[in-house]
């Protein structure tokens, strides 16, 4: 669980790196509640995907 826990932390922070980018560029108006929401999601999916990968490849 902490290597998923690790890796979806990586990816979410490029995700928001990039997002931050890409928004500061665009000079797009966003709501932050979505945003923020968007995140925890994502963070979430990214984790759990993550983690059955990982048992996956141990189980093997």
């Amino acid at each position: 669980m902490r290597q998923a826990g690790a890796g979806a932390f990586l990816d979410v922070l490029i995700v928001t790196v990039v997002a931050s980018v890409v928004l500061a560029i665009g000079r797009f108006e966003v709501a932050a509640l979505p945003v923020l929401l968007g995140l925890v999601g994502l963070s979430a999916v990214d984790a759990g995907l993550r983690y059955v990968a990982i048992r996956h490849r141990a189980l093997k």
